[in-house]
């Protein structure tokens, strides 16, 4: 009798290491856009982004940590107030889930892109630092629009201390800068 062709079995086909990171990369994304809401709600009233725990907008309750988890805390209580029952903006889900996206893109290109195999054979950290410095430029960027959209500024230290930053990561890391595609083929 002749064997029977072998085929891959699915866990050889599915790339698991890449979807492991694109997730890892939404989460990442969406906790930030969970920040972008904290911001963008208190950075116009002058409110600290460092201290006081998230409230409903409309009765001032304190948000269990269980309801904050980006985008599936909104979507399990139904887009209401646990305490209150009144709605809660669809924007905060949306922003969540947006820069989760902005996370999972970026880690497209600085991880799988950069190479899984740099990281984790050679424990190269280089595609790490991009990955974080490319997806908090880019939620900045969320925030900074989201605040304008509202009709208010983006605080001028704020912006001054971002683009420091920004420019200092450049400056100590310059693996982090954008780079054409001849560029990252020879990484």
């Amino acid at each position: 009798t002749m064997p029977a062709a072998t085929l891959p079995s699915w866990i050889d086909v599915f790339p698991w290491a890449e979807a492991a990171i694109l997730a890892g990369g939404f989460v990442w994304g969406a906790m930030l856009g969970s920040f972008v809401n904290v911001v963008v709600h208190r950075v116009p009233r002058g409110i600290s982004v460092v201290h006081g725990r998230s409230r409903c907008p409309r009765c001032g309750a304190a948000v269990r940590p269980r309801d904050n988890v980006p985008v599936l805390g909104w979507l399990l209580l139904g887009g209401r107030c646990r305490d209150c029952a009144e709605p809660i903006s669809a924007r905060y889900p949306l922003v969540e889930a947006g820069c989760g996206l902005i996370g999972a893109a970026v880690a497209a290109v600085d991880l799988v892109h950069g190479g899984i195999d740099r990281m984790l054979l050679r424990g190269d950290w280089l595609p790490w630092a991009q990955f974080a410095c490319h997806g908090l430029a880019l939620v900045t960027l969320v925030a900074w629009t989201l605040i304008a959209a509202a009709g208010n500024r983006v605080p001028k230290a704020a912006a001054v201390v971002a683009v420091a930053v920004a420019a200092l990561a450049a400056f100590a890391l310059p693996a982090v800068q954008p780079r054409s595609e001849e560029h990252t083929s020879e990484l």
